[in-house]
């Protein structure tokens, strides 16, 4: 029920309360003076007859009134204040919910170039020196990432960017060595390069496995802060 709603409820019943009040004194009052006229007259009748109890009633019934008002005022102020902190809660968990929304993303984002990284890396492998050969293949054909944006999430850090960095730069320092060295030295090159190609590519891969329970975490946390979030505007 709104204010105005409220406002014809108070008066009808003040209206109401006093007219059956009038109605008790004209019926068993000691005035009779008023039985013989008919309706409508025999209100003014009645307020004549009554003018104390008459005036007692308006004055009971404004003072009702104004309380009514001045309750309705703190009432509405309390719905106002009411309002304001929940649009506040409400604002507070969507930026809750953005802010995982963005980190599920960029978890993603990276697990995603990672997948591909490693795809490149583990593809069409050569023996006798399979990893060393293919960052030299990846360092021909530009395969290794150079933005930063990617690997760098915040709720990672900078392991995986390191990691794609020590990457492109063992490619570009086999690529240096095969080019000082004479050909027929590239076998022994790449063989002193293939352990430590190797290692780096297992151990990339290892952090890139660490980025699916906090993908799962922060799926789940995004759900949550939704559910919540739906609570809110629903209320």
């Amino acid at each position: 029920m709104n204010r105005t709603q409220q406002c014809i409820a108070v008066v009808a019943g003040i209206v109401l309360v006093s007219t059956a009040i009038l109605i008790a004194a004209i019926g068993w009052g000691p005035k009779d003076e008023c039985f013989p006229i008919v309706f409508p007259r025999i209100i003014g009748c009645a307020l004549a007859q009554y003018e104390n109890l008459t005036g007692g009633l308006i004055a009971a019934g404004g003072a009702l009134f104004a309380g009514w008002l001045a309750w309705s005022a703190v009432h509405q102020q309390i719905e106002i204040e009411k309002r304001k902190v929940k649009a506040a809660e409400t604002a507070e968990q969507s930026r809750i919910a953005d802010e995982i929304s963005r980190d599920l993303s960029d978890l993603m984002s990276a697990q995603l170039a990672g997948k591909q990284l490693l795809r490149r890396l583990r593809e069409n492998l050569r023996d006798p020196f399979p990893y060393a050969t293919k960052f030299v293949q990846m360092w021909n054909a530009q395969h290794f990432p150079t933005t930063s944006r990617t690997w760098s999430p915040k709720i990672v850090g900078d392991e995986l960017l390191n990691l794609v960095n020590r990457l492109r730069s063992l490619a570009e320092a086999i690529n240096e060595d095969l080019g000082r060295n004479d050909p027929a030295h590239h076998p022994v090159l790449l063989r002193s390069r293939e352990a430590a190609a190797s290692d780096l590519v297992a151990e990339f891969n290892t952090n890139l496995e660490l980025l699916a329970p906090l993908i799962e975490g922060r799926q789940q946390a995004l759900t949550d802060a939704n559910a919540k979030l739906a609570m809110l505007k629903r209320d």
